[in-house]
């Protein structure tokens, strides 16, 4: 009978302390910066939903301002770029970048 309830009350407080660290985790985690990339090969339409399923997304976890989208672009044109980078200015924090060199200084700059 003894074993029991002090069973029953480390398993309580084994459960509590299991839900105050999910939760620890859960505020802390909204608390950092991301960095995410996406390549870009061509003029392609098909990037633009993939950037609006992105800011959905982003902004679904409240995390759209903290985090970064970083475009490596391998050949799309100048035009087209800046047109993506004017729409989705007010989204979120967007770079494009011509070079793997230029964005390995982005995300150098960004994590330091």
């Amino acid at each position: 009978m003894f074993s029991d309830i002090i069973a029953l009350i480390f398993g309580i407080l084994g459960i509590i302390f299991v839900l105050l660290s999910f939760v620890f985790k859960l505020v802390t985690w909204r608390e950092e910066s991301y960095t995410l990339s996406l390549p870009l090969y061509s003029d392609d339409e098909e990037i633009y939903n993939r950037i609006c399923n992105l800011t959905d997304f982003l902004e679904f976890c409240g995390i759209h301002k903290k985090c970064t989208v970083v475009i490596i672009n391998y050949g799309a044109d100048d035009s087209f770029c800046n047109n993506i980078k004017n729409y989705f200015r007010n989204c979120i924090n967007l770079k494009i970048v011509n070079s793997n060199e230029q964005a390995e200084l982005i995300f150098k700059e960004l994590h330091t």
